[in-house]
Parts: C-alpha cells; sequence; structure tokens
C-alpha cells in the first residue's frame, strides 16, 4: 500500500542507506513526514525493541518520529541523544538531520 506505516519506514530507510537506489536522506525525511499520528504508536511499539536490543536503526526511526512531532520519546532521551546513539551505527547522519524541523 502506498501509505502504508510500516512500508513508509522501511523505505525511508532504504533510501538513507542507498539500498538499490542513491542514497537520498530528503527524500526519506518526506516519507517519515508522510507518516500519520495514529500509526506512530504502533511503529514506535517494534522499533523501541529494536532499539533496546542495541540496535542503531531503531534509534534513528525513534529520532526521525520526534523529529515531526509524532512521538515523544519514550525513554525521555533529547533527539540528539537518541541520533548520537543511531549515528554510533552504520548511519552517518546529515548536518541538517541535527537541526529542529521548522
Amino acid at each position: 500500500r502506498q501509505k502504508d506505516a510500516f512500508g513508509l519506514v522501511n523505505y525511508a530507510l532504504c533510501l538513507a542507506t542507498g539500498f538499490q537506489v542513491p542514497a537520498d536522506w530528503e527524500s526519506a525525511d518526506e516519507h517519515m513526514r508522510l507518516i500519520g499520528n495514529e500509526d506512530a504508536s504502533q511503529i514506535l511499539s517494534w522499533w523501541q525493541s529494536v532499539a533496546q536490543d542495541g540496535d542503531p536503526e531503531g534509534d534513528l526511526v525513534i529520532a526521525w518520529l520526534v523529529r515531526h512531532g509524532l512521538i515523544e520519546d519514550p525513554d525521555g532521551l533529547s533527539r540528539i541523544e537518541r541520533l548520537n546513539r543511531a549515528s554510533t551505527g552504520k548511519w552517518t547522519l546529515p548536518a541538517w538531520f541535527w537541526e529542529e524541523v521548522e
């Protein structure tokens, strides 16, 4: 489905990593912005367990949800703390990603 929330997250992650396409963080960010508030809690329930298992990809998804105002961080971390966790893995985040969304 075109606007399936889990599909949007997975596609955004593919765009960010450059999996089978050129890496495009801006497009990835735009896809994450399409997630609705009603879907954010379902996404969080899956990706929070991934983050708790020590996978930086889970931290990235949580930071993305926070970035777009869809959730509050479930562990009370700041957005920057969450991004620091994400960037310790395979994720090289663009400079603009650390800035507040306007």
